[in-house]
């Protein structure tokens, strides 16, 4: 079984910035493991599913990026997750709530995918790795500063793990409006 997730990538520019921001936090707080994945806002959370359906996701995929149209976002600030997570804070999230509920609607039909947890769009800077004695400090750290980016969602990706780290496996880009 390979493990996937569905996840909106920003373009190169804003990942640029946002990848800078986690290696700030790893330099400075020793919280590395948001580094092993590509800047992002997950649609899908991992899952789980044999190699051989591979090509019926893709295809599902390929047909929903068809229906879909770009829409821009806004991401600006910061904000946690109990003590354990710091990540960039997605401004009116209803485009994309709206995406991620058709998104899940689409795929139904593959048992393999199920994403009952409550959907919260974020960048994730840092997690798991981040000490429960360090949030503060760290959170206090990037509380300070200040973030803010828009840019346009002109697809979805299918991430897949190579047993050490998330790559990209396909782009799907959304029909132009």
């Amino acid at each position: 079984m390979d493990l996937y997730f569905i996840a909106v990538i920003p373009p190169e520019g804003v990942r640029l910035e946002i990848q800078h921001l986690k290696e700030e936090i790893k330099e400075r707080f020793g919280a590395e493991h948001a580094l092993r994945l590509p800047p992002h806002i997950t649609l899908l959370q991992p899952f789980k599913m044999k190699t051989e359906r591979e090509m019926q996701l893709l295809q599902a995929l390929e047909i929903f990026a068809t229906m879909m149209t770009p829409f821009h976002i806004w991401l600006s600030g910061f904000g946690h997750f109990d003590s354990r997570v710091l990540f960039v804070k997605v401004v009116e999230k209803k485009k994309l709530i709206d995406l991620q509920a058709a998104l899940c609607k689409n795929l139904s039909a593959i048992p393999e995918i199920t994403d009952d947890r409550k959907f919260h769009p974020h960048v994730t800077l840092a997690t798991r790795d981040l000490p429960e004695e360090i949030f503060p400090e760290a959170w206090d750290f990037l509380s300070r500063r200040d973030y803010e980016t828009r840019f346009e969602v002109t697809g979805l990706s299918l991430l897949k793990h190579d047993g050490q780290k998330w790559e990209t496996l396909m782009d799907f880009k959304f029909k132009k409006s």
